[in-house]
């Protein structure tokens, strides 16, 4: 097996993710094997890039969100929760991994 690994980068792409994110961010690697299109390289790199969820992290953290607006969207995610745990409580048909891991969610 005669396969080489690249990194395909993005000319400026590490450092904005860098920049915004800041955290340590590992360069996405698509190996190469005999007789590959670069259109299934695309589709490879494509597929990690959105297995890493690094896109929406970028686009969450595009703009500042105040610290008091971060905390009523928050509470806002946590009451919805807390209505749909409620919600299904009341089903006789839910297992109970369904309920603890609405209940993980929430912190309980």
């Amino acid at each position: 097996m005669n396969s080489h690994a690249f990194p395909i980068i993005i000319k400026g792409y590490h450092f904005i993710i860098n920049k915004l994110l800041e955290e340590v961010v590992l360069p996405i690697i698509v190996k190469v094997k005999k007789q590959e299109s670069l259109n299934d390289l695309i589709k490879q790199f494509k597929k990690q890039v959105a297995l890493s969820d690094v896109v929406n992290k970028v686009k969450e953290r595009q703009y500042f969100i105040k610290p008091a607006k971060a905390r009523a969207v928050k509470k806002i995610k946590m009451n919805r929760l807390r209505k749909r745990l409620h919600s299904l409580k009341l089903r006789k048909n839910i297992s109970p991994e369904v309920l603890e891991m609405m209940r993980n969610r929430l912190g309980n």
